[in-house]
């Protein structure tokens, strides 16, 4: 009898001790989410990637091969922290809702202004080029369909310097451009 409550009692102290572990894992994880959000925070608001996004907001998009060597720098600067960003969500160290709601405007400026400039880069440099960036897209595209019909995303992004240019769900995934920019995902 005694081996049986001995027993008993160590069987309740291994669930207490795993539930114990699996609580402090959860933790552990939120607590590096957080800390994989707030490196991305400190990456996108650096003066160089405000200013690489001003000077892509400011061009126009269908006339990317008249672009000078400095707006293809700062294009393809700002898409390769996007890159980094898209590889984190997809690996999981980023929560993309949580992503969407801090930086998913300017994700979804970046790539419908990019987008044009993407496609011809894709036939040059191979379809590899800002593969992250053009999966993640098209899930973050999904993403703020349902989140904008629950109301926890607005269903229009504007450009505040150019109030003529606003985009919805719909237009963003329509758009001729970043449609054959995106990946689809494999069925």
């Amino acid at each position: 009898m005694v081996s049986i409550l001995a027993a008993l009692g160590s069987a309740i102290a291994a669930s207490i001790s795993a539930a114990g572990a699996l609580t402090l894992s959860r933790n552990q994880s939120r607590a590096e989410l957080g800390a994989a959000l707030l490196q991305i925070a400190e990456i996108l608001n650096t003066p160089e990637a405000r200013a690489q996004r001003r000077r892509l907001y400011g061009l126009r998009r269908e006339n990317f091969a008249n672009w000078s060597r400095k707006d293809r720098d700062a294009v393809d600067g700002l898409m390769a922290h996007f890159d980094l960003v898209s590889t984190l969500i997809e690996g999981g160290q980023v929560d993309r809702k949580l992503f969407l709601r801090l930086y998913g405007d300017v994700f979804f400026k970046v790539i419908y202004q990019a987008a044009p400039y993407g496609v011809s880069e894709i036939a040059h440099r191979g379809p590899q080029f800002l593969l992250p960036s053009r999966r993640v897209a098209q899930l973050l595209g999904s993403t703020w369909q349902h989140e904008s019909l629950a109301g926890a995303f607005p269903t229009e992004i504007g450009f505040p310097s150019y109030p003529h240019l606003a985009f919805t769900y719909d237009a963003y995934l329509s758009d001729a451009h970043v449609e054959r920019f995106l990946v689809k995902p494999a069925r």
